[in-house]
């Protein structure tokens, strides 16, 4: 292959993956505050799997570090569930959440980490581990508002990828 082949074909590789790339630069909460819905392609993925109610799902992230998490399909925890199969069900509840450097080899990927408050109406989540719930591995995509927030169905590995766009406040 010839340079020029070899240049043409870097450039067309960084720009494709560009269009994946994970938040770089660390957020202010602030720019993240907002409700966050999940696209089309995502209310999809849980009506595949048996899920009814796909248009009343959010995640709300607020500036001062709380959040709330309404009507989530319960296979959203595959790894926390207290049986192997989701029940079907919705998990509601709200609790605190903080921007987290979850990157891999000195690259920074901006995610969010979600500590649980209120667990009652986790049905995904063992009776043993109800005291206290932390959830990580989220992360924030694109450079500035509106985010999405993704994470994955289970582990990274092959598992489904939801992806929820955020609906930016409104100005007062």
């Amino acid at each position: 292959m010839n340079r020029y082949w070899q240049i043409a074909l870097a450039v067309l590789l960084s720009l494709a993956s560009a269009c994946n790339k994970y938040t770089s630069v660390k957020p202010e909460s602030k720019d993240l505050d907002g409700i966050y819905r999940p696209t089309l392609g995502t209310q999809a993925l849980f009506a595949k799997q048996g899920y009814g109610q796909t248009n009343d799902i959010s995640i709300i992230l607020h500036g001062d570090g709380k959040f709330e998490l309404h009507n989530m399909p319960d296979c959203w925890l595959s790894s926390l569930r207290s049986v192997d199969l989701p029940h079907k069900l919705y998990d509601s509840g709200d609790g605190e959440w903080v921007i987290t450097d979850n990157g891999m080899d000195g690259n920074d990927a901006w995610g969010a980490t979600f500590e649980f408050h209120s667990t009652t109406n986790l049905v995904s989540i063992k009776k043993e581990m109800k005291a206290i719930v932390v959830v990580g591995g989220t992360m924030f995509k694109k450079e500035k508002a509106p985010y999405i927030l993704n994470f994955f169905i289970g582990e990274p590995d092959g598992s489904p990828l939801c992806e929820f766009h955020q609906e930016l406040p409104v100005k007062k």
